[in-house]
């Protein structure tokens, strides 16, 4: 809570629920939780008996976390260091030295939290730093649980320092003394009064606690309440300045006698003067009156304006807002009840589809005629090889030669087949993403319309008829991947796509803009693009076409890859049909050169001759004509 720039009751309605001291006296590290109800009884084992445990000074440490006045807070609270750990106190001076600084660390939470997340959410975590030297009491605070921890006491007592060190400055460049401890914590409220004197530890101030209850009057009572709230000095100011106005009423009333005394001698000569010396200041005290209340209309005017010019700043906002979201409806509205657009979009879309469909469903089969094709192939390669091998008639390098070529030949039909799967991958994925309608700078669609911007491919924005489709296709061609913006929205899209290379914008028409005659329709009636159809229509020139080399590019924009993937299966098919006709040929004229190496070749294999006379007689037989038009039976596979 801040008042007048000073921090105070930061700890407010919260309760102490735990306590840690550092170098106090000779108590230890250990966190010791508090309790907010009930009695609490301190006890504890000195070295012989009960004496010498720190149960003075574990109280002394809570009346001092609690700021009791008793402390002498406004004079620094020097008491404070006697809290800290001395060595000659304790009887181990040989083995310790006096403490420079010790830490009063105190957790306050709600009294109402009852979970581990209401007391980790509200938790406020107190510092005290005591030291010998002055600034005797500093303190630091932070909204969280926040204190040393450690398996042993010099790992707890060692990590304090680090802390404290840890938490920011309360003051500043500085740290809140002892004089503002009770307003920082607490405010106006009191949260403690105590009373403490032992042998060992004499309380030099007078306390209502420390009197006998039978010896009590109501002037002691009085002194002890006096001396407990710190107003002694304001009593003795007060009885001192009750006599000298007792004095002073005295001489008054003499006074008061011989004035009047003289007033009775004086009242005839100065009934005149003390009637116009009475006009003269009722008319001085008119002015001020009508002075002073022009002044406090002039300022509650003044207020009332700017309280009048704030609100009406407020309302114009409002208003602006309403009616951006009344345009914002009011074109949502016109888009859903475009049934006509929607209509040709929804048959536009079907159409793409049905014939993705139908050019998968012929890349299918084409890829299984293209399977059953190869396997043919294959088993005609093996036959081949197996006549090639029976065929004696044929040299090696002739075989080796015509298997490579067989070889090549299937080679080339599985490389066919390997194109043919990927155009049908191709064009499956096309098909899916013309489905979900991202076939078209898919990249810049998905981050616009991702930030709230309207946005679609601005071949998805146009709708050409069969005879605008000569002319505006090859126009729209170098635009294929453009997206098309919304109007008002097109700085923004500038600014996101900035990271994108390659991003084409095409800026919408404004709500209010008329389009043109003899212009491809709109198929978005959110993003007619009819500026910059009458804008390339201009730049067309004679012709009608911008660009030669654009018009003999693929002919529809948008799916131009569609298109020449579905050219591509065509004519890899048409390659496939060639290379198995001339695998046909080749085969044919493998059988056929067969049969001439068996007639015409006198190599031939004994077990392939045909025994004659001359076999007989020892005579060579004669060598069998050649002709291509015999025909015996070849030998069998």
């Amino acid at each position: 809570m801040l008042s007048d720039g000073v921090v105070e009751d930061i700890v407010g309605a919260r309760v102490l629920a735990g306590i840690q001291m550092v170098n106090v006296s000779r108590l230890s590290t250990h966190p010791v939780p508090i309790t907010a109800r009930g009695l609490i009884t301190v006890a504890g084992q000195g070295p012989s008996d009960s004496n010498g445990a720190g149960k003075s000074s574990f109280i002394a440490g809570l009346s001092l976390l609690h700021a009791d006045e008793q402390w002498r807070l406004q004079s620094g609270a020097q008491a404070a260091a006697e809290l800290l750990f001395t060595a000659e106190l304790a009887g181990q001076e040989a083995m310790h030295a006096n403490a420079d600084r010790g830490y009063l660390i105190g957790v306050f939470v709600p009294p109402q939290a009852a979970t581990m997340e209401e007391l980790n959410a509200s938790a406020l975590t107190v510092w005290l730093r005591i030291n010998r030297q002055s600034p005797h009491v500093e303190l630091r605070w932070a909204h969280r649980l926040h204190v040393p921890f450690g398996d042993t006491e010099d790992k707890r007592a060692g990590g304090a320092d680090g802390l404290w060190d840890a938490l920011p400055r309360s003051n500043g460049r500085t740290d809140i003394r002892a004089n503002r401890l009770a307003r920082t914590l607490y405010g106006s409220t009191v949260r403690c009064v105590s009373f403490l004197s032992t042998s060992v530890r004499a309380s030099p101030t007078a306390n209502l606690l420390a009197q006998p209850l039978n010896e009590l009057t109501p002037e002691r009572i009085f002194e002890a309440i006096g001396a407990l709230t710190g107003l002694t000095a304001e009593i003795e100011q007060e009885q001192k300045s009750r006599a000298e106005e007792y004095e002073q009423a005295g001489k008054a009333e003499r006074a008061e006698a011989e004035y009047e005394l003289w007033d009775g001698r004086m009242k005839v000569v100065e009934d005149g003067i003390a009637s116009r010396e009475r006009a003269r200041t009722l008319l001085a005290e008119a002015r001020d009156s009508w002075r002073g209340r022009c002044a406090r209309y002039l300022v509650d005017g003044f207020h009332e304006s700017e309280r009048i010019a704030v609100d009406i700043e407020a309302k114009d906002r409002r208003r602006k807002e309403l009616d951006a979201q009344i345009e914002t409806a009011g074109g949502e509205v016109d888009r859903l009840s475009d049934d006509k657009a929607f209509d040709e979009s929804c048959r536009t879309r079907i159409k793409a589809y049905e014939d993705l469909k139908a050019a998968e469903t012929a890349l299918q089969d084409e890829q299984n005629q293209n399977v059953g094709s190869i396997e043919t192939l294959s088993g005609q390669l093996r036959g081949l090889r197996t006549d090639a091998a029976s065929a004696d008639g044929r040299t090696v390098e002739q075989a080796e030669e015509e298997i490579s070529e067989a070889e090549k030949l299937s080679q080339a039909a599985e490389r066919v087949k390997g194109r043919t799967e990927h155009a049908l991958r191709v064009a499956k994925a096309a098909l899916s993403a013309a489905e979900r309608g991202e076939d078209v700078a898919v990249a810049q669609v998905r981050l616009l319309r991702a930030n709230g911007i309207t946005a679609a491919p601005l071949v998805d924005t146009i709708s050409l008829t069969e005879q605008q489709r000569p002319a505006w296709e090859a126009r729209l061609l170098p635009y294929r991947h453009a997206v098309a913006v919304a109007h008002h929205q097109v700085g923004d899209a500038v600014l996101l796509l900035a990271a994108l290379p390659g991003s084409l914008l095409v800026e919408a028409d404004p709500s209010d803009h008329m389009p043109g005659t003899g212009l491809p329709a709109a198929a978005d009636p959110n993003l007619p693009v009819a500026r910059f159809l009458a804008a390339l229509a201009e730049r067309a020139g004679a012709d009608g076409h911008i660009d030669p080399v654009a018009e003999r590019g693929s002919p529809t924009p948008g799916r131009a890859s569609q298109r020449r993937r579905l050219e591509l299966g065509r004519s890899q098919r048409a390659q496939l049909g060639r290379c198995q006709q001339q695998v046909r040929r080749r085969r044919a004229a493998y059988r056929a050169g067969a049969r001439r190496s068996w007639l015409c070749d006198d190599r031939l294999h004994p077990k392939w001759q045909r025994p004659g006379p001359a076999a007989t007689s020892g005579v060579p037989a004669p060598r069998p004509h050649c002709s291509r038009t015999a025909t015996p039976k070849p030998p069998s596979r």
